[in-house]
């Protein structure tokens, strides 16, 4: 199934069990090393179910994916929670492209997501992509 197809169904599949406990251990990452500032890009976000729970932590929130069904998913349930989302449909291994002048505090990647940068070259690239939108002290 691919996620275009599975993205109506991805909450219902008990993915919201693991998004509240990744939301509950980054709290306790934040609280042990505090960031200077409350913004977070979610890459390989999904639904979004992190991030709108961020958001009503008070995070200002992005998210990269790179199923536009997903994407639309996402937008629908964080517009229950703010209006300050920027959601972009695109390649993590691409995140400068996507994200060229954003910077972020946070920057997280949960579930299985990097599993599908199949070599060292595309984690690599995912990577130097994280560290350009990381702000000097991010986590």
């Amino acid at each position: 199934m691919t996620y275009e197809r599975y993205a109506t169904v991805y909450d219902g599949s008990g993915q919201i069990r693991f998004a509240v406990l990744t939301a509950m251990y980054l709290n306790e990452i934040v609280q042990r090393h505090p960031v200077t500032g409350r913004r977070v890009l979610d890459i390989a976000c999904g639904t979004g179910t992190l991030l709108a729970m961020l958001a009503e932590q008070g995070w200002t929130v992005a998210g990269i994916d790179a199923s536009a069904a997903m994407l639309e998913q996402a937008a629908t349930k964080l517009a229950t929670v703010t209006s300050e989302v920027e959601l972009r449909q695109g390649d993590i291994r691409h995140i400068t492209d996507i994200m060229p002048a954003q910077t972020f505090d946070l920057v997280t990647c949960t579930y299985d997501s990097l599993n599908y940068l199949l070599s060292p070259t595309d984690l690599a690239a995912c990577f130097r992509g994280v560290a350009h939108v990381l702000v000097p002290g991010g986590l």
